[in-house]
């Protein structure tokens, strides 16, 4: 049976021109799908859910708080929320624009909006592409934000001291100093600093780091590796079944599975924090403990209680907000396909419908000298050339003409009953062959335009990147994204 979404996935991929955008569902109907979510019978999850939900709201209102941060409106924290999220990095326009729908339309509809820092991931923020301009020629380079921490997580990375943020920016200004670059230093700035030129309030930023800590949270988490074999069944059968429907042959594609050990253990689809990064567990085959990757031991009682820093991997994270914290959650691209094993799990583990999801996403380029795309003029040029050398009767100019004529004449003749096909086809040939010589010129004039427009192609993907960071882009224009939508900022 193939897994389902709510929305057609197949060949889904964000827009690649300059301006393009993609919205499923449309955000006007968020009202409706929020309404439905909320709709869904959750009986046996109400009362974590309700808990859950007023924790998520008041700590991510406190948390923005404290960073010097407009929360927005304050909202009933039993009330709809919307949620997005994303790890914190440098994000470019596609996922930026889930921020300014996600502020809008919350506004709109009453909602708390709750943004997701995903400090638990890998530490991976420690370059970012940058356009610059080198021997005259633009190119897309990796330019160094912060020293790079292997094994890190963002919640456990060090943070180098403000003196070396400021030089790495600096940095950053030289290297797109350039005329044909619309980057002044003044661009460079931080994501909250950045929105507020087009979204002010916003939205409540709630890391998961401090979401763990939540008893509902820990209570999740148990319950899950207290019941780990099925629950491991089902995650593994989601992803088999994910694997066969994208002709994936490679078994760590979307995730790997979770393993069942030669002692009898189960993997655990959580992660264990730790000052170096993160590690795997596993619960014993006895169902009492918790053993790590190396080689720790805890009562499985400890997870409960809050005495084993655990945090969730992206299925389980997306579980957990969807099941307990969140009405409505918009995803990228990548996130709504993988959604598609959530949805599964909730409906064979949890035996409920999984309700909805949305997906946001969008394309800015920056704003340079591009020319003409050089991919489209090099597909036009060789089809142009191969028509040279099979027609070349199309081509002939005044000089030539006399020999296009006749070769229709032969082309007419040779279909004929009877007609001498080997000495009409081999005067083709010939005439074919005359009229290829006085296209060579043209000909080989197509193929130096081609390499020229090869040449151009470096320059071309530089132009048209989709992922350079937001700063690099005015917030009006990836606002803008949303329009004509009425559910702009």
């Amino acid at each position: 049976m193939p897994l389902e979404s709510p929305f057609p996935l197949r060949g889904l991929k964000p827009p690649e021109a300059d301006g393009g955008a993609l919205f499923l569902p449309a955000p006007e109907e968020y009202g409706r799908a929020l309404a439905a979510n909320r709709a869904l019978p959750r009986d046996a999850l109400t009362d974590l859910a309700a808990e859950a939900r007023r924790l998520a709201v008041t700590d991510a209102r406190g948390f923005t708080a404290s960073l010097g941060l407009d929360p927005g409106p304050e909202r009933d924290p039993l009330g709809p929320v919307l949620a997005s999220g994303h790890q914190p990095l440098f994000i470019h326009p596609g996922v930026a624009v889930k921020n300014f729908l996600l502020a809008g339309r919350a506004r709109a509809l009453g909602a708390a909006a709750l943004y997701i820092t995903v400090d638990s991931d890998e530490f991976t923020a420690a370059a970012a592409p940058l356009p610059a301009v080198r021997a005259a020629a633009l190119m897309r380079v990796e330019h160094p934000f912060h020293e790079y921490q292997p094994g890190a997580t963002y919640e456990s990375a060090a943070v180098e001291s403000a003196d070396a943020l400021r030089a790495r920016l600096d940095s950053a200004a030289r290297l797109m100093a350039d005329e044909r670059l619309a980057a002044p230093p003044a661009a460079i700035q931080m994501r909250r600093a950045w929105e507020a030129e087009a979204a002010p309030g916003g939205y409540m930023e709630l890391p998961v780091s401090r979401l763990c800590a939540h008893r509902p949270f820990l209570s999740f988490a148990a319950s899950i590796a207290r019941d780990l074999p099925r629950f491991v069944e089902t995650y593994n059968g989601a992803l088999a079944r994910y694997r066969t429907e994208h002709k994936l042959r490679y078994p760590a594609n979307p995730f790997p599975d979770l393993a069942r050990g030669d002692d009898g253990a189960w993997e655990a689809p959580f992660w264990l924090a730790t000052p170096r990064g993160r590690e795997r567990w596993y619960v014993a085959g006895d169902g009492a403990r918790v053993i790590t990757a190396t080689g720790a031991s805890y009562p499985l009682d400890d997870l409960a209680r809050g005495a084993m820093p655990v945090r969730p991997r992206a299925i389980t994270l997306s579980l957990y907000l969807r099941l307990f914290v969140c009405d409505l959650f918009i995803h990228g691209v990548g996130g709504a396909k993988y959604d598609q094993l959530t949805d599964e799990i909730i409906r064979r583990y949890y035996g409920l419908a999984p309700g909805g999801y949305a997906l946001a996403t969008g394309t800015r380029w920056i704003e340079t000298a591009r020319g003409d795309d050089p991919h489209q003029a090099i597909a036009q040029l060789a089809a142009r050339k191969r028509s040279m050398e099979q027609h070349p009767e199309n081509f002939a100019d005044a000089a030539a003409a006399a020999l296009a004529r006749e070769k229709h004449e032969l082309t007419v003749a040779i279909a004929a009953h009877g007609a001498d096909k080997k000495s009409l086809g081999a005067r083709i040939g010939e005439l074919n062959a005359l009229m290829a010589r006085a296209l060579e010129p043209a000909r080989q004039a197509a193929e130096s335009e081609i390499t020229r427009q090869r040449a151009r192609e470096p320059e071309w993907a530089a132009a048209t990147a989709r992922d350079y960071p937001y700063f690099l882009h005015s917030p009006e224009r990836v606002a803008a994204l949303l329009a004509p939508l009425e559910c702009r900022p």
